[in-house]
């Protein structure tokens, strides 16, 4: 007999139900990675991830958590992400970095969407001392 798989909130999955489906190996800040469509990589974003049935999500990794699409759905939020805000010249904020640094691109290592996580601070004439180092940075252009 096999064992019955749960959903992230223990219910049993629905063969033909609609789930999200969650790596819980790792999490972008405090934001879920969810498969993409066909199993085609992470994404954060509800709009680009992948809704399977509960066979596939059956099918799927131990460290998969298939989660009903209208649960999800009910407590997601909306983001504005700062690097597609329209900043004026010289007003783009100072970024505090640890492990950021101001060189490496502001996009997730994993996903290639997802910003990365540094600490913002209002540009100031007193930088920061200590193991955080003080970068500002300029209006992102282009795409």
């Amino acid at each position: 007999m096999s064992k019955v798989k749960l959903d992230g909130a223990g219910t049993p999955l629905i063969p033909d139900g609609r789930y999200y489906v969650q790596d819980c190996r790792s999490v972008v800040g405090n934001c879920a990675m969810f498969w993409g469509p066909n199993r085609a990589g992470y994404v954060c974003s509800l709009d680009e991830a992948g809704v399977y049935s509960g066979d596939e999500a059956s099918r799927m990794r131990d460290t998969d958590v298939a989660w009903p699409v209208e649960t999800i759905e009910a407590i997601a939020v909306r983001h504005a992400r700062s690097d597609q805000m329209p900043w004026a010249p010289g007003r783009w904020p100072t970024v505090q970095t640890n492990r950021v640094t101001a060189a490496k691109a502001e996009r997730c290592d994993l996903c290639g969407k997802c910003p990365t996580r540094p600490r913002w601070s209002a540009p100031s004439s007193t930088a920061r001392s200590g193991s955080t180092t003080s970068a500002t940075r300029s209006p992102p252009t282009g795409s």
